[in-house]
Protein backbone atom coordinates (compact mmCIF):
# COMPACT_ATOMS: atom_id res chain seq x y z
CA UNK A 1 0.00 0.00 0.00
CA UNK A 2 1.02 3.85 -0.71
CA UNK A 3 0.52 6.60 2.09
CA UNK A 4 -2.76 7.65 1.71
CA UNK A 5 -4.35 5.16 -0.12
CA UNK A 6 -8.00 3.79 1.48
CA UNK A 7 -8.80 0.31 2.32
CA UNK A 8 -11.34 -1.84 3.82
CA UNK A 9 -9.80 -3.96 7.19
CA UNK A 10 -11.86 -7.12 6.90
CA UNK A 11 -10.57 -9.28 9.58
CA UNK A 12 -8.13 -9.94 11.75
CA UNK A 13 -4.94 -11.77 11.07
CA UNK A 14 -4.33 -15.35 12.34
CA UNK A 15 -3.16 -15.54 15.94
CA UNK A 16 -0.20 -17.16 14.74
CA UNK A 17 0.41 -14.38 12.95
CA UNK A 18 0.22 -11.89 15.83
CA UNK A 19 3.14 -12.96 18.15
CA UNK A 20 4.78 -9.51 17.53
CA UNK A 21 2.42 -7.10 16.38
CA UNK A 22 -1.47 -6.82 15.62
CA UNK A 23 -2.01 -7.78 12.43
CA UNK A 24 -5.49 -6.92 10.34
CA UNK A 25 -6.30 -8.70 6.74
CA UNK A 26 -7.54 -5.51 4.41
CA UNK A 27 -8.71 -5.27 1.28
CA UNK A 28 -7.59 -2.77 -0.98
CA UNK A 29 -7.48 -2.43 -5.17
CA UNK A 30 -9.10 -6.21 -5.73
CA UNK A 31 -6.15 -7.90 -3.55
CA UNK A 32 -6.32 -9.18 0.29
CA UNK A 33 -2.84 -8.63 2.41
CA UNK A 34 -1.54 -8.16 5.99
CA UNK A 35 -0.25 -5.15 7.56
CA UNK A 36 0.48 -3.88 11.01
CA UNK A 37 -2.66 -2.44 12.86
CA UNK A 38 -0.03 -0.11 13.90
CA UNK A 39 0.14 1.44 10.61
CA UNK A 40 -3.42 2.32 9.62
CA UNK A 41 -5.50 5.46 10.51
CA UNK A 42 -8.78 4.50 11.10
CA UNK A 43 -11.71 7.00 8.45
CA UNK A 44 -14.31 5.09 10.29
CA UNK A 45 -15.95 7.32 12.72
CA UNK A 46 -17.76 4.55 14.76
CA UNK A 47 -16.34 5.68 18.41
CA UNK A 48 -15.74 1.70 19.06
CA UNK A 49 -13.85 1.43 16.24
CA UNK A 50 -11.58 4.42 17.07
CA UNK A 51 -11.37 3.43 20.61
CA UNK A 52 -10.24 -0.18 19.82
CA UNK A 53 -7.33 1.17 17.56
CA UNK A 54 -6.25 3.82 20.20
CA UNK A 55 -6.13 1.25 22.90
CA UNK A 56 -4.09 -1.06 20.65
CA UNK A 57 -1.17 2.09 20.52
CA UNK A 58 -1.39 2.95 23.92
CA UNK A 59 -0.40 -0.70 25.13
CA UNK A 60 2.38 -0.76 22.33
CA UNK A 61 3.05 2.45 23.74
CA UNK A 62 3.58 1.00 27.13
CA UNK A 63 5.86 -1.68 25.97
CA UNK A 64 3.07 -4.50 26.30
CA UNK A 65 3.40 -5.80 23.02
CA UNK A 66 4.63 -9.20 22.54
Amino acid sequence: MKKGEEAEVVSMAREDDCMREMFVLIRSAGRKLGVPLSQLEPLDTRPETREAVEDWRYWVARGYEV
